[in-house]
């Protein structure tokens, strides 16, 4: 919500209703991780299926140097690829200033200060999930040979936003329809009347 910071919510009326710290809370950031590996070994699993399938090619001689290389550069790269997307939404929201680092497994992008409300939270959260889906999808059509590194990138595009997925599901889970949010990064509040 352009125009608004958090300074600005409790003069309007608007209270913290749910505070997510994926940070401090050891409990919820346990289950998060945990979610996160179970979508990566159930994906995991289609891997040699698709290759029986012909759906993914890979041979071991040819494939795997320039896999490995491919697959290596690309797993350095899609880590602040994914916040940037972050960045790019959450700024198309917000005159707020953002930051982007790093906390204990968590790569991250947010602002202490930006307010945005639901259908924008939804946006800024999964739109690294839905843009790299694409890409990586696009990626394994087009080339063929590389295949095998783009399913596996996809399975860390999926597996890597399960955080951005919680806090979605927790956020559709508001009964509010007056809500808006707040994220520093690893840490989120929802905020109602």
């Amino acid at each position: 919500m352009k125009g608004m910071n958090i300074k600005d919510l409790e003069g309007l009326g608007y209270k913290e209703c749910t505070k997510i710290d994926l940070v401090k809370n050891k409990k919820e950031a346990l289950l998060v991780n945990i979610y996160g590996i179970i979508i990566m070994v159930v994906m995991a699993v289609f891997i040699p299926l698709l290759i029986m399938g012909g759906i993914i090619e890979f041979n071991l001689e040819t494939t795997f140097p320039l896999s490995s290389i491919v697959l290596l550069i690309s797993l350095i790269l899609y880590i602040p690829l994914h916040e940037i997307v972050h960045g790019i939404v959450l700024k198309k929201y917000t005159d707020e200033k953002l930051s982007f680092g790093w906390k204990l497994v968590y790569a991250y992008c947010g602002s202490k200060e930006a307010v945005v409300d639901r259908k924008e939270y939804y946006a800024v959260a999964l739109a690294p999930l839905l843009v790299f889906s694409v890409v990586f999808i696009s990626l394994m059509v087009l080339n063929p040979s590389l295949s095998l590194v783009w399913y596996v990138m996809e399975i860390m595009n999926v597996s890597g936003s399960v955080g951005d997925i919680y806090v979605s599901i927790k956020l559709r889970k508001e009964k509010s329809r007056d809500i808006l949010i707040t994220d520093s990064g690893t840490d989120m509040s929802f905020w109602s009347r």
